[in-house]
């Protein structure tokens, strides 16, 4: 009864951090959304039109002739369909004002490269505009995708908050490149922010021993398959995670050799389900992975080569990259962020070897294995962003894997490294509201600038998002209570 009673303070606490958590990264994310021009995240024409029709129930569309592969088209209003965003990609010299639809009211037949894709993602990005009235604007479904990531993004730091100041040293070592991702429509940033729940499992084991009960285990294994779901690449971090579980596992568990078999069962199962379920898609759907405009020819060894070589690049666009690749975070927020994570690594203690060599084996071999084995039918076209979700799990990982001290950083350390990362934020921010309202050779203060969304002009969305950042800091850093009480009772 006393232990109970003492507990209750614990879990009112805890959700209440989800909550400010919740609200937080959602308006953090909002400000974003609001400040990227028309159809700014990479692909994103293409998963807006996809989303559009799964949510009003074509699933495949129709063929497209002349395309290459897993391109479909599919009709939509002119809101989504016309204004391409071609006439300043690639150019950050361009602002977007010149992506503007036109102004008809007959729909418009349109491809799109995710017209293959499995329909989950779209279904969840889709469905709340339609039921909105606001099928034919590309911000309600960016606005519908920021919440997605923000719910799961508040049970990450809900469910690292016992574990001391991880829950809010995690959000500060997000890279910049991550928080432009989490901003715009594409199933890689519910990815991300899946995988990184499913790490919170492990995080949160603190014994040593993940899966004493059923219920830890669902927690890994439920946002794995849902992230396979979303995102058939998403196996191969789903196991990246199930091998580190495994590594967690102590000779003996609770509740015998039997009870040890239904926990591994709850682990795999649902990401075995998940990863048939895509493999049927694809199937159903005749998935080609060709593209004869990236693919590259020659032996695997000069492959292997080319692969490698690409390392720098990749890791640097895993750090920095916006955009359609055509520009980066400031290299002051570059440098903030490593200086983060940095003053992270010095203050950590000893984790376990076979940890880090999982990790660090799927941000190396995974890319290059790819890049190799489908050069001569898509070419390297690894980017840095499909190696955030390792990330994710080396960022939860680095705060809280070490099993002996459940208090990982003090008060001190966690409020400077979120202090440097806010800074690293608020910058990017900055930069990246300029390239879309300006350019990037334009005035850092948005003189003669064109307005991202009718609510607000660019400039102002700096100061929002500035104090949102600032605010966000201050409410979690007060909320941080030094070392969590574990196993005590009155």
């Amino acid at each position: 009864m006393d232990s109970a009673e003492h507990l209750m303070p614990q879990r009112r606490h805890r959700s209440a951090t989800g909550i400010i958590a919740f609200a937080g990264v959602c308006l953090v994310l909002v400000c974003w959304a609001a400040a990227i021009g028309r159809y700014g995240g990479p692909d994103e024409p293409a998963h807006v039109l996809r989303a559009h029709a799964v949510a009003h129930g074509d699933l495949l569309g129709a063929p497209a002739s002349g395309l290459p592969p897993g391109y479909r088209t599919v009709t939509v209003p002119p809101g989504l369909g016309t204004g391409d965003p071609a006439c300043y990609r690639h150019d950050p010299a361009r602002s977007s004002g010149c992506a503007v639809p036109e102004d008809q009211e007959r729909d418009v037949s349109v491809a799109t490269s995710a017209g293959t894709n499995p329909p989950l993602y779209y279904a969840l990005v889709g469905l709340p505009p339609r039921m909105l009235g606001r099928a034919d604007d590309p911000l309600a479904y960016r606005l519908s995708a920021v919440a997605l990531v923000a719910g799961v993004l508040g049970m990450v730091v809900a469910r690292l908050r016992p574990r001391g100041h991880g829950a809010l040293v995690v959000p500060a070592l997000v890279p910049p490149s991550c928080w432009f991702l989490w901003s715009v429509v594409n199933p890689n940033a519910l990815e991300i922010a899946l995988v990184a729940l499913a790490a919170t499992g492990i995080a949160s084991s603190g014994s040593g021993e993940l899966v004493a009960r059923r219920s830890s285990a669902w927690w890994v294994s439920l946002p794995l398959a849902m992230a396979v779901a979303i995102r058939p690449i998403a196996f191969l971090w789903a196991l990246t995670v199930l091998v580190l579980v495994e590594l967690h596992q102590r000779p003996r568990t609770t509740g015998g050799p039997a009870a040890a078999r239904r926990r591994r069962s709850v682990l795999w199962g649902p990401v075995a389900a998940a990863t048939l379920a895509v493999v049927a898609w694809s199937a159903w759907v005749g998935l080609v992975v060709d593209d004869a405009r990236t693919a590259s020819s020659g032996s695997w060894s000069a492959a292997i080569g080319v692969s490698i070589g690409g390392l720098p690049r990749t890791g640097l666009e895993l750090v920095a990259s916006m955009g359609w690749l055509e520009y980066w975070a400031p290299w002051f927020a570059v440098a903030a962020w490593a200086a983060a994570a940095a003053v992270t690594a010095a203050t950590r203690p000893h984790a376990a070897s076979g940890t880090w060599m999982t990790v660090g084996s799927a941000l190396i071999l995974v890319p290059v294995s790819f890049e190799v084995v489908l050069h001569e039918r898509v070419g390297h076209i690894w980017q840095g962003r499909y190696s955030l979700p390792v990330a994710a799990i080396a960022i939860v990982l680095a705060l809280t894997s070490d099993r002996s001290a459940p208090h990982r950083v003090s008060r001190f350390v966690a409020g400077t490294i979120a202090g440097i990362s806010a800074c690293a934020v608020i910058v990017t921010f900055w930069a990246m509201a300029r390239r879309y309202a300006v350019g990037v050779d334009g005035s850092w203060w948005f003189h003669g600038a064109d307005r991202t969304t009718r609510w607000l002009a660019p400039g102002s969305w700096v100061i929002v998002h500035t104090a949102v950042v600032v605010l966000l800091v201050g409410l979690l850093a007060r909320g941080s209570t030094g070392e969590p009480r574990t196993g005590q009772t009155t």
